[in-house]
Formats: structure tokens, C-alpha cells, sequence
């Protein structure tokens, strides 16, 4: 519904041989996200939302509400600034404050992390802080190689390169988040800590998944499947 009563919906139309995609809302399970090219899109939205929700004697969760947005909601000619100032939607059916998100400030959206300034260092913290914890965990744990290779690629690894679906790395940045447990892995094998990498993740010796290589895989994958379906994604491709 949302969809089709937008009065300024966010329209993606970057390439003129194509279709104009328009959106205006994602949900997901009890997550909704309003998506609007201006501030008044927004507040029509909200109003909608609003009255639905009262007609199902439901109610929306302001304090709950994130604003995520590029420019002042207050003054949209200009940038938003590094500390914005909270704005006020107010009409018949809404009346709440809500501080826009400072375009340095990370956000997480169905569990992924994104900046307006598309900085990638608060991921990194994450993945590296993963890495970090869970070799911790299982440094004074009596297990074999082959039990930390299986925790390795079939738990750590799929949380981390999920984390970074949105994110790019370079080999040399995915080395130093598995740093930790690759000093682990070697320990416990009783490998010299000289000994290359490239031999740990060597199917025919050690086989430890690398992070990096299945990293880009994923990017490589998502993005063909986008290529070849046909959909809105590669639209906007």
C-alpha cells in the first residue's frame, strides 16, 4: 500500500536504457524502513503508516525510530552537519521528535553495518574483534586440527563474511583479522609461526578456509546473480 500511495518515493535511474526503479518501503518481519527523496515523502509516509496502525489498534515505536538521511531534514539545501539536530514531525495524526543518525555514525540494517560515508574501518573492528574472541575462546581448549579447521569454516567463518556482505577488503586487511586464529591453528598444530599461509589454506595440506578468497567469491557471485536474473538489482546495475 505504502508503495503505491508514495508521493516522493526514492527512484533510482541511473542508467537511461533502463527502467526507473522506485521505492518507498522494505520489511521485514516487524522492521519496517520508509524510504522518501524528501522530507515531506516522509512525513506523507509516516501518516499512512499512522493511520493504518491506529486502525489496527497497533502503535508505532518512536523511540525505536531511526532518521537516516544525507541532507538537513530542517534545511535540505544544505548537508547534513557531523552533529545534526533533532527534527520535529508533526501533523494531524504524528507528533515526535527524532535526531537524524550523524553521517559518520554506523547503523545496522537486518544485522549488517552501513555508514552514509561508506567507511569501512568500523566493520573491520568488528570482523577483526570476531576473530579475536573466538580464537581466545579455544586457546586453552584441548582440540584437535581438525576440530579447529570444522569451527573455523563451518562458525566463524560464515558470521564474519556475512558481516561483510556490504564490504569490500583487500587480501592483506582479511589477513590481519584472521591473524589470531591462524597463530592458534599453528600452535596447536606445533607449525613454526614463519611457516606461509598460503600452506594453511593449501587443500591438499592444512585446508583452512581463507577468509579473503571466499570473501570475494561471495562479491563475484552476488554480483553475477544480479547480472543474470533480471530483477530491480540489475536494473540498478
Amino acid at each position: 500500500m505504502l508503495n503505491k500511495e508514495a508521493s516522493l518515493p526514492y527512484i533510482i535511474d541511473s542508467d537511461p536504457s533502463v527502467p526507473c526503479v522506485c521505492t518507498s518501503t522494505l520489511a521485514f518481519m516487524d522492521d519496517t524502513t520508509l524510504i522518501s527523496s524528501s522530507i515531506e515523502g516522509l512525513d506523507h509516509l509516516l501518516n499512512i503508516a499512522q493511520e493504518f496502525y491506529e486502525f489496527n489498534n497497533t502503535k508505532i515505536n518512536f523511540n525505536k525510530a531511526e532518521l537516516i538521511c544525507n541532507r538537513d531534514p530542517s534545511n535540505p539545501s544544505s548537508q547534513l552537519p557531523d552533529n545534526p539536530t533533532p527534527y520535529n514531525f508533526k501533523s494531524e495524526t504524528l507528533d515526535f521528535s527524532c535526531t537524524p543518525l550523524s553521517p559518520k555514525t554506523s547503523f545496522r540494517f537486518l544485522g549488517m553495518w552501513f555508514t552514509l560515508t561508506l567507511n569501512k574501518q568500523f566493520i573491520k573492528k568488528q570482523c577483526r574483534t570476531e576473530y579475536q574472541l573466538f580464537a581466545g575462546k579455544l586457546r586453552n581448549k584441548k582440540l584437535t586440527t581438525d576440530q579447529l579447521k570444522y569451527l573455523h569454516n563451518a562458525v566463524l567463518l560464515p558470521k564474519v563474511l556475512y558481516r561483510l556482505k556490504c564490504t569490500v577488503l583487500s587480501d592483506k586487511e582479511c589477513d590481519v583479522i584472521m591473524a589470531p586464529f591462524k597463530r592458534l591453528y599453528k600452535n596447536t598444530s606445533a607449525l613454526v609461526s614463519s611457516l606461509p599461509n598460503c600452506f594453511l589454506h593449501f587443500n591438499q595440506a592444512l585446508g583452512l578456509a581463507n577468509l579473503y578468497q571466499q570473501h570475494i567469491t561471495n562479491h563475484i557471485t552476488t554480483f553475477n546473480y544480479g547480472l543474470i536474473t533480471g530483477n530491480s538489482f540489475s536494473h540498478i546495475i
